[in-house]
């Protein structure tokens, strides 16, 4: 089970799943870690855009999906 390999409740699994929740960095590592995907592999093709709903240097991270 990814929580159990990441050392995560599955109830924040899960929440990440639906969308509920933004994972803060470790969370992105452990989960990265638990899955055996390394950070090149996860990013590749990653592109940061300005985040229109809030202006001023926030950004939203959009990955293409794998072909």
């Amino acid at each position: 089970m990814v929580a159990d390999r990441a050392g995560l409740h599955r109830t924040e699994i899960s929440l990440l799943e639906l969308g509920k929740r933004t994972p803060c960095i470790d969370t992105v590592v452990r989960v990265m870690g638990a899955l055996g995907v390394g950070p090149a592999e996860a990013f590749t093709g990653a592109t940061w855009v300005p985040f229109s709903e809030k202006p001023g240097g926030y950004v939203k991270l959009q990955l293409r999906s794998p072909r």
